[in-house]
């Protein structure tokens, strides 16, 4: 990590983050494997498991806290001369070890935008590949509590449900694409461009 434990923030965002993976590791019912990963054990959740997922995922998405942690990773750094590295889309499980290693050499926190809650869970209802992807999505995630834990790594809502600008620039991407792209093309996901930036308070 890019600044030791002792120097991080540990914010609002920080809160929230660990609400969010706590709701994961305890209503999934995530246990240590052998090496001491935390992973869903094999018939371990069922449906009422992601139901319930989702009724309190949800609700801590949109409530105070959740907009007190966007303001805190708004305002992060500014005296402390810190910054953090935001990534954007879904990536393989490879790039995305890769992308938590750069982003944490490269500045002193992660940002990581939800994708469980509003954009998977979301759709639970008559959705029979919700579930898997769910535990994809989990299983990925939870090996990164302990860096939540130390403030290095936060869990926002994600950006299209609370920024205008973003939203904006969303559907302008999605025009770009529809543009230059014959073929019809239709994104349900939320997810309408992509990259890695980083914001930094000079």
């Amino acid at each position: 990590m890019n600044t030791p434990e002792s120097d991080q923030m540990v914010d609002g965002a920080s809160k929230f983050s660990l609400d969010y993976f706590n709701l994961l590791e305890e209503l999934l019912h995530c246990e240590p494997d052998e090496s001491g990963k935390r992973v869903i054990p094999p018939g371990a959740t069922n449906i009422l498991s992601f139901e319930n997922l989702r009724n309190q995922l949800l609700p801590l998405l949109i409530d105070n806290t959740s907009r007190t942690a966007i303001r805190a990773s708004k305002d992060y750094g500014r005296d402390q001369n810190q910054s953090q590295t935001v990534g954007f889309r879904l990536i393989d499980d490879e790039s995305f070890e890769k992308f938590i290693k750069m982003g944490s050499l490269c500045r002193n926190r992660v940002v990581l935008w939800d994708f469980i809650g509003t954009r998977v869970l979301a759709n639970l209802d008559g959705n029979p590949s919700v579930p898997d992807t769910v535990k994809t999505l989990a299983t990925n995630l939870m090996p990164l509590k302990p860096i939540v834990e130390a403030g290095g790594l936060v869990m926002l809502p994600h950006p299209t449900d609370w920024s205008k600008e973003i939203r904006q620039k969303g559907s302008q991407k999605l025009q770009e694409i529809k543009q230059t792209v014959r073929w019809g093309y239709q994104d349900n996901t939320g997810n309408v461009w992509a990259g890695i930036s980083s914001n930094r308070h000079e």
